[in-house]
C-alpha cells in the first residue's frame, strides 16, 4: 500500500487502487490481495496453492474490484450484524 495511502482504512484504500486511472497501479493492487487471499486459502485444511493469483489478468481485476468495494462499504450490513446474526444459520448452510 502507498504510503499516501495509509490512511487507517485498508479497505477503502484499496477501494480507492482499484479505482486508479493507472493500469498498473490497478493491477499491483490486485496481485496483492490475491496474494493475501492465496495465503489465507492455503492455510484451510484443503487449501490450493494460487487459487486466486492463477485467474486471467481481467478476472483478477474484477474478483479484487468487487472485493474490494463490497469490503469498504462493509457489505452494507448493520454494525455487528454479521456476529450478531451468525447463530442464525444452521451449520449445515454455512459456507
Amino acid at each position: 500500500m502507498p504510503e499516501a495511502e495509509r490512511d487507517g482504512d485498508l479497505l477503502a484504500a484499496y477501494a480507492r487502487l482499484m479505482d486508479n486511472p493507472d493500469p498498473e497501479v490497478r493491477m499491483r493492487a490486485a496481485k496483492a490481495w490475491c496474494a493475501w487471499e492465496d495465503a489465507v486459502v492455503s492455510l484451510e485444511p484443503n487449501g490450493k496453492p494460487n487459487v486466486y493469483s492463477d485467474r486471467p489478468a481481467a478476472a483478477l481485476l474484477a474478483f479484487v474490484r468487487i472485493s474490494a468495494h463490497y469490503s469498504a462499504h462493509g457489505a452494507w450490513l448493520e454494525d455487528g450484524a454479521l456476529l450478531r446474526d451468525a447463530g442464525l444459520w444452521p451449520a449445515s448452510r454455512a459456507c
